[in-house]
């Protein structure tokens, strides 16, 4: 028997993406009178996908084969697997009140997934998706195709910064020289200002 996922002959090679536990126990199949008994093979793992089943052609078409006799004709049997991608959870953490258009909540194993761009926050520029809370290293824009495992992408915000402009009717401000403010600081204004009189 032999056992392939696509055009990919499954071996027992330790490098190969599928592996069969106790693989030489089904690669050969006994023949009787042209009956061919075997077991077929349940415990198959390939990396980011679930088993679903062996067919008798690379189509996948009809139903899957169950372990049994079968009527042969020929000295190799030629099975394939089907595998069906595993859907891994995806969590944006650090939104608050954000608006995120387009959010994901899931990703397969077989593509690359994008990651939202249209992310809004009153007060705040979005800075970028990080995969941890302190912001090291670059911002993400996607998951990679071949990523597995549930991922949490964190958002990064900078504040918008405003302009502070007193006008003090020709007084003078004692000690405040704020000129600024970011989004969200409390800002005291100052009441210690002073104005010289003229004698006339």
């Amino acid at each position: 028997v032999k056992y392939y996922d696509g055009d990919n002959l499954i071996t027992s090679d330790e490098g190969s993406t599928v592996q069969i536990e106790d693989f030489d126990k089904y690669s050969l199949t006994p023949y009787t009178n042209k009956k061919i008994s075997f077991e077929l093979p349940e415990k198959v793992m390939k990396k980011g996908y679930t088993f679903d089943g062996w067919y008798d052609n690379k189509d996948l078409s009809g139903e899957a084969l169950k372990s049994g006799e079968y009527d042969g004709d020929s000295d190799v049997i030629e099975l394939y697997a089907k595998f069906n991608p595993v859907s891994y959870a995806v969590t944006f953490a650090n939104c608050d009140d954000a608006v995120i258009s387009d959010e994901i909540t899931h990703y397969s194993y077989e593509q690359e997934t994008l990651l939202p761009t249209d992310v809004t926050r009153d007060g705040y520029r979005f800075a970028g998706w990080y995969t941890n809370p302190d912001f090291e290293g670059e911002a993400v824009t996607n998951v990679p195709k071949d990523t597995f495992g549930d991922t949490t992408f964190y958002a990064k915000w900078d504040a918008y910064q405003f302009k502070i402009t007193l006008y003090v009717n020709e007084g003078t401000i004692v000690d405040f020289n704020l000129t600024g403010y970011n989004f969200g600081d409390i800002v005291t204004l100052p009441i210690d200002i002073v104005r010289n009189c003229r004698l006339v």
